[in-house]
């Protein structure tokens, strides 16, 4: 079939089909490159955001419990006054983190994490409201004993719920990150495949179609 083919159509042949292929792998790269950048970015914008803001609320909210045993040991009312403020500092971060996370949230499963998350923190945020007053010794509620007794049997059961419903979702966080980037890596080396073999494929229909060509002098 080709040796009744002239040779400029020949070259152009092997040409065009060369080119077809090159534009075949390029394609191929630039698509998979677009789908290794959304997965970072999925990642690097997304996913480990979302996990270092559930690790600040767990940061903050040990940080509220240590301030509380402090304010119930405690009979310095400037002490006290220090913890209260810190107390107050962190709860105020967490509400600007969950603020901040909830229109980040676009799956089902996280919205109904966050949602739990939500739920335990407003029963958190009960504890601590009925605890401080009992604590702090310039309330004039205030009870040692009472505020003890709370500390065991109510304040730290709400917020160890409230931290583990925060961990749930950091988890889930850390899981669809893993995944993205599993994907990612497929992706990476299926393109890798496909690109060799259209690369190789490429390099023989080129020496196939110029084969006779080169051959030509010596036939001659």
């Amino acid at each position: 079939m080709f040796s009744n083919l002239k040779i400029g159509v020949r070259l152009g042949l092997a040409f065009a089909i060369v080119l077809a292929l090159l534009a075949a792998i390029s394609a191929l790269s630039l698509t998979r490159m677009a789908d290794m950048s959304a997965a970072t970015h999925d990642i690097v914008n997304d996913r480990m955001p979302k996990v270092e803001m559930s690790n600040d609320i767990i940061e903050n909210t040990l940080i509220m419990a240590r301030s509380v045993r402090n304010i119930i040991l405690s009979n310095d009312k400037k002490f006290e006054k220090e913890q209260m403020e810190i107390i107050a500092k962190a709860r105020a971060a967490n509400t600007a983190t969950l603020d901040k996370l909830k229109p980040m949230i676009k799956s089902v499963a996280g919205k109904e994490l966050f949602e739990k998350m939500v739920a335990t923190r407003t029963k958190y945020g009960a504890a601590v409201d009925t605890i401080l007053p009992l604590a702090d010794s310039s309330s004039p509620t205030h009870n040692a004993e009472k505020a003890t007794a709370y500390l065991f049997i109510d304040y730290t059961p709400a917020a160890n719920d409230y931290l583990k419903a925060v961990k749930a979702f950091a988890d889930l966080q850390s899981e669809l990150a893993k995944k993205v980037g599993k994907e990612a890596g497929e992706t990476a080396a299926a393109a890798k495949s496909l690109v060799l073999a259209l690369a190789a494929a490429a390099i023989l229909l080129a020496m196939f179609l110029a084969f006779p060509i080169i051959m030509l002098p010596f036939v001659a």
